[in-house]
């Protein structure tokens, strides 16, 4: 399952799209689609004076996003369409799109007299992404490796001369200088491809950082 996983990976790779999770889809579409958010459809019923719909999109939404967190500050600070004026609940919530980076919140924060606090969540969000990104690549990496080590293994039929000839073979001192970027790049031929840096070259076009061309 897991092979098929990463088989799966590399070809949406090359085709350009992206296998992410289910959340990881939503989020993209999210921005992709920045108009359909309910902060920013929050947003546009408050430029038409709609305070109500504003509150109401904004405490429908205040707890998966961020901004409708804020937002729904804003309704408990000023007392908006229903919603009595209550300072605690308003920093309650600015409290927490700060805590998601919500610079918005911060300030808001900072105007009533209270200390932002840091974002936190933010960060922890932003770390399990990067972990999640990197073994993603790792992955990739290993499937490519697995691939180039299977093409190299298969002798290749040659109709002139009527036997069989193996396809070059991956020089014994280059394996491992890019097993972090996709693995190594190299021409049609086989060769090892250079960066103008003088190192070499790997598959997502950066220099490798161990290994330089000969």
């Amino acid at each position: 399952m897991r092979r098929q996983l990463i088989a799966t990976r590399v070809k949406d790779l090359v085709s350009g799209t992206c296998t992410r999770t289910p959340h990881r889809i939503l989020a993209g579409l999210l921005v992709l689609f920045a108009g359909c958010a309910p902060s920013a459809r929050a947003v546009k019923a408050l430029k038409r004076g709609d305070y109500c719909e504003f509150c109401r999109i904004s405490a429908s939404a205040a707890v998966t996003e961020p901004n409708s967190m804020h937002n729904l500050g804003l309704c408990y600070e000023n007392g908006w369409c229903g919603y009595a004026q209550n300072r605690d609940l308003a920093v309650q919530q600015y409290t927490k799109g700060a805590r998601w980076g919500v610079v918005e919140s911060s300030n808001a924060l900072i105007k009533l007299g209270y200390k932002p606090p840091a974002a936190d969540l933010k960060m922890a969000q932003d770390l399990a992404e990067a972990r999640e990104r990197a073994e993603m690549w790792r992955d990739i990496s290993a499937a490519f490796a697995n691939a180039a080590s299977s093409l190299n293994a298969q002798p290749n039929y040659n109709a002139e001369q009527g036997n069989q000839i193996n396809i070059l073979a991956p020089a014994l001192n280059y394996q491992g200088c890019c097993s972090y970027h996709m693995g190594i790049n190299r021409d049609m031929n086989g060769n090892v491809n250079c960066h103008f840096s003088g190192a070499v070259l790997c598959n997502d076009f950066q220099p490798s950082p161990s290994c330089r061309c000969y």
